[in-house]
């Protein structure tokens, strides 16, 4: 992808009292605006960037906060490391009751990347919180769903965020040069700047991209809007990709989103719904079928050759999560897939576990796997999920315990 060097707005410090009001403006101009943290900030920052470098080495530690398998699927609520051959992922949503009893056992590593998150997301929360009280101040909307009027703390009961620490392999970036360009879904993301350059950002009304992170300095960070706030303000979401340029890069985006059982209120082009019925909807489409505004431009969707109805709801099937199969001591699997290489861009879809079936998968010749999605979308906004086709697995003879890949495609 051609980057070139397109106007980015001046740094905002955030000890000025003033931070907030210039930050919306920036916003509303860009897209996103740049802000320099406090010294403390930086602390926290770089201890949880060290934690995660840490985590990423220790088998162990990896072990003691691994997501479990029954909550694997569950976006919205998942607490631990998820492992995943070009990208490894360490999450925690504050605001769900399960994340206090991530503890990190008797590890020192993993204790350290639980206390350092947690560090890290009340950092966070302080500045979009602020943030948000601007915003409040201009729409009068988001104050009354928000509930900024009550006894009560700015979102309490509404706000639900997350914070998701990367490590991006050298071997994260697409052959083609696809940065799988997105926006995120929620009120704000804030993202310090990453151990190595790699954010792209496409400035509001640009259809120029840039390396932002080539221009930031250690101790600032970028702030921008996603979809939520677009369709309730009009605040233009900020479309974003990665290309890490084959070089191992720590990253750590703060995203602060509206609970999903939440009723969105009716605003220009927009009927009242669901947060959950929102993001559904968000996640059914194609990247590039999502605008700025928070709406969706759907195209025509290809009927399924192989179905005999128009109903295109099919059978799903979980997403793997783990390489351990109980019933085999000696495989892992090589997918041999067909067609084009889908990925999405908040969930491994490069898994360890079994295939989507849940068949035994310790047999030495090619089995046969089937998996299906109802709307049949490529490269969703969180959860790819699974996909219409098939794939065929073969053992490699490695250990069932070791880490194992594949990529799973669409038809």
């Amino acid at each position: 992808m051609q980057t070139v060097q397109t106007p980015l707005p001046d740094v905002i410090d955030i000890c000025s009292p003033t931070w907030p009001s210039l930050a919306f403006k920036d916003l509303k101009k860009f897209g996103c605006a740049r802000l320099k943290l406090e010294p403390c900030d930086n602390a926290v920052v770089d201890d949880l960037y060290d934690a995660m470098e840490r985590l990423s080495n220790d088998r162990t530690a990896q072990d003691q906060v691994e997501v479990p398998d029954a909550a694997f699927d569950n976006l919205d609520q998942r607490n631990g490391y998820v492992w995943d051959k070009h990208r490894e992922i360490f999450e925690l949503h504050p605001q769900c009751a399960n994340a206090t009893e991530l503890s990190g056992g008797d590890s020192s590593t993993a204790r350290s990347i639980v206390q350092c998150a947690w560090d890290y997301c009340d950092m966070c929360e302080m500045r979009c919180l602020t943030a948000l009280e601007e915003v409040i101040a201009e729409f009068p909307l988001v104050r009354d769903f928000l509930g900024a009027d009550k006894d009560q703390q700015l979102g309490a009961g509404v706000i639900e965020n997350m914070l998701r620490v990367y490590r991006y392999n050298k071997t994260y970036d697409k052959p083609d040069g696809d940065i799988d360009a997105h926006f995120d879904m929620g009120l704000f993301t804030i993202i310090p700047k990453s151990t190595s350059p790699g954010l792209m950002i496409q400035p509001s009304k640009s259809s120029q991209w840039c390396s932002v992170e080539e221009s930031l300095k250690h101790g600032e960070a970028l702030l921008f809007g996603g979809l939520t706030l677009a369709r309730l303000t009009g605040v233009p979401a900020l479309r974003h990709g990665v290309f890490t340029s084959g070089r191992t890069r720590f990253s750590a985006p703060y995203f602060q989103r509206v609970a999903p059982h939440c009723v969105l209120p009716a605003s220009l082009g927009h009927k009242q719904e669901k947060v959950s019925a929102y993001n559904r909807r968000l996640r059914q489409a194609e990247n590039d079928e999502l605008r700025e505004d928070g709406s969706i431009e759907w195209r025509q969707r290809r009927r399924d050759s192989r179905s005999r109805s128009n109903h295109r709801q099919r059978d799903r099937h979980p997403l793997p999560s783990r390489g351990v199969d109980d019933k085999s001591k000696e495989a892992t699997r090589d997918w041999s897939p067909s067609g084009d290489y889908a990925t999405n861009m908040e969930n491994s879809n490069r898994g360890r576990g079994y295939d989507y079936n849940g068949k035994d998968t310790s047999h030495s010749s090619p089995q046969e796997a089937t998996w299906s999605q109802s709307d049949g979308n490529r490269s969703n906004m969180e959860n790819s999920g699974d996909w219409r086709g098939t794939a065929t697995w073969h053992a490699t003879g490695k250990t069932s315990s070791d880490r194992w890949w594949g990529s799973y495609q669409n038809e």
